[in-house]
């Protein structure tokens, strides 16, 4: 059989060693970012902040500036979702710290993403509290996407990716799309489903039961005080997590015996990477061994497990 001169073309067709390079980390790209959440999609602890954390795996100083969650992102690029900064101040900044750094320790990696408005620095960090790597933000108005390259340290390390917020008329900016991946250049962001980023983002934060009317745990009476229980995480958390909740007057329920008991207080322990216990104070007396099942009683509950690494 005789090839055609469009195949015979395509076979003596050659490649330089970045384009044979290039093509390779593409084929390869499944599972390389590794920033968490760099879609900002998923947001637990809620959607509107002035301090601290907002979206799961980030966190910053925010300086006067309100931090919510945003539907304004690059068109046709897969997003769903940003993060919006609204206000005024000195020195805000946001960050993302990943975990370990086996990876990419004394390798090449870029870090890009999207943002949109101002000016400002974006910021690597690998080991220490000194930037050593920098690059200059300067996006007005549009979405652009921005990179930056840095030859990590050898070592054993948690890196530090961190934007410093840019000021612009309005104060106002989003970002997303952050990917940090092997390589000199960057390529393409790396959409997961949300089911799987949420999990990733469980191994460091974890709501177990939020809203009304919710069952979130079964036990009995140790004594007619005392209601003891234990739970399960819905994914394995990195360490010991620390507790917390929101409470009120009648905020939670025990049901047992036919009927529902007021709750006083919880005490969370005997915690662990993958669950826990908690001591339940009953309001009413209780009946020793009984069982029973504990329950939500107002919107505005939620209890959650913080393991994050600052």
């Amino acid at each position: 059989m005789t090839k055609s001169t469009t195949r015979v073309a395509a076979d003596l067709e050659t490649f330089t060693q970045t384009e044979i390079t290039a093509k390779d980390v593409v084929a390869k790209a499944g599972r390389k970012n590794l920033i968490i959440n760099g879609g900002f999609d998923v947001w637990q602890r809620g959607t509107s902040f002035t301090t601290s954390y907002f979206a799961d795996r980030f966190s910053g100083n925010h300086s006067g500036h309100t931090t919510t969650k945003s539907t304004d992102v690059p068109t046709g690029k897969g997003f769903e979702n940003s993060a919006q900064f609204v206000g005024s101040g000195s020195d805000p900044y946001f960050f993302q710290i990943v975990e370990g750094s086996a990876t990419i320790a004394g390798k090449e990696a870029t870090f890009s993403f999207w943002i949109k408005g101002g000016l400002g620095q974006c910021y690597i960090f690998d080991g220490g509290y000194t930037a050593v790597e920098s690059t200059l933000i300067e996006t007005i108005g549009a979405w652009t996407r921005r990179s930056i390259t840095h030859a990590f340290a050898t070592g054993s390390y948690n890196p530090l990716i961190r934007i410093g917020l840019p000021i612009n008329a309005s104060n106002t900016c989003h970002t997303t799309g952050w990917q940090l991946e092997l390589g000199s250049f960057a390529t393409p962001f790396e959409h997961r489903s949300y089911g799987e980023e949420l999990a990733l983002c469980q191994r460091y934060y974890q709501v177990l039961v939020s809203g009304d009317d919710n069952y979130w745990a079964s036990g009995h009476y140790y004594n007619t005080g005392l209601f003891a229980l234990t739970f399960s995480f819905p994914s394995t958390m990195r360490t010991t997590p620390t507790a917390g909740y929101t409470t009120g007057v009648n905020w939670y329920l025990i049901y047992t015996r036919g009927g529902a008991d007021l709750i006083d207080g919880i005490t969370f322990n005997r915690l662990h990477p993958s669950g826990g216990g908690a001591d339940v104070t009953a309001a009413t007396s209780g009946v020793q061994g009984s069982g029973g099942t504990i329950k939500t009683n107002n919107p505005a509950c939620k209890i959650y497990f913080d393991a994050e690494l600052y």
